[in-house]
Order: structure tokens, then C-alpha cells, then sequence
């Protein structure tokens, strides 16, 4: 894979950012479509409309998806859900670090080129700073990247 954080000026006049990161733009939550200008193409009339009710990442972005089977009562359901702008590739490859450092099990994992979704089935324990395993692991796959250089 390509380190485009090491693009030369000359040829990369947008100054990608040295994170690996990229501008993803917004969508509307109604239309599903992107939003350029304040406004998106309504699917059903091909007229543009003014973008009104509220917007979200969407692709290129990467929608992530992070669950446990093994959710305690007392914190109800492990689920997790964001969206990075990031590639597929070091995002699969950041869960992947974490899910060994920290010893997890995955039950399954799917991945395409704007998702992310990985089940995993393991006892995680609660943090000694009383936060828990699960909400810490998932922040870790989910926000580690933007730590990496």
C-alpha cells in the first residue's frame, strides 16, 4: 500500500495530512446523499435541494462497527459505532494490533471498502480507572489512529 503521507509537495498541493487521514464529506441524514455547498441531489426528482435535517460521515469515510457478545448486564449492550476518515487497510490493521495487545477473541470480522464491522466474543474486563473494558477497546480500534505517526 501506498504511503501517501509521504507524497512530495510538488505533486501534492492539498498537503495530505501526515496522519493518513482524509477530508470525507458529510451526507444528509434524510436523502442519503452527499452534501456539497449545502446542498444534495434529491434522489426522487434529481433537483438540488438545501441540506436541512442533520448530516453524518459518510464514504469515503469508513463506517465502524464494534460489538461483544459477552456484554454484561451492568453495561448493557457492547456496541460501538463511528466513522473514520481513514483507509479500510489501517484501520483493519490498527483493530487488529489492538484485538492481539489486548488479547481478545473475535467471533467474526467483515470488512469492505467503507466498513468495518467486528464482533468479538470475550470477557473484557472492567478498567481499574472504573471505565469499561469494552467502551476502552473500543475507543482504542475506534480513535487510536489518530495517536499513530
Amino acid at each position: 500500500m501506498a504511503d501517501i503521507s509521504k507524497t512530495s509537495e510538488s505533486k501534492n498541493p492539498a498537503k495530505v495530512p501526515t496522519d493518513g487521514s482524509f477530508h470525507s464529506g458529510v451526507w444528509d441524514y434524510e436523502a442519503k446523499r452527499p452534501v456539497v455547498d449545502g446542498k444534495f441531489e434529491d434522489p426522487l426528482t434529481g433537483e438540488l435541494r438545501d441540506a436541512k435535517s442533520e448530516q453524518y460521515s459518510g464514504p469515503p469515510s469508513v463506517d465502524i462497527v464494534i460489538m461483544n457478545l459477552y456484554a454484561s448486564e451492568a453495561s448493557g449492550p457492547d456496541v460501538y459505532r463511528s466513522a473514520r476518515p481513514f483507509p479500510v487497510e489501517r484501520i483493519l490493521h490498527h483493530a487488529m494490533t489492538v484485538v492481539k495487545e489486548e488479547g481478545l477473541e473475535i467471533h467474526c470480522l467483515n470488512a469492505s471498502l467503507y466498513s468495518v464491522t467486528l464482533v468479538l466474543a470475550c470477557e473484557i474486563e472492567e478498567r481499574k480507572d472504573g471505565r469499561s473494558g469494552f467502551s476502552y477497546v473500543a475507543d482504542r480500534i475506534s480513535n487510536g489512529l489518530w495517536a499513530e505517526e
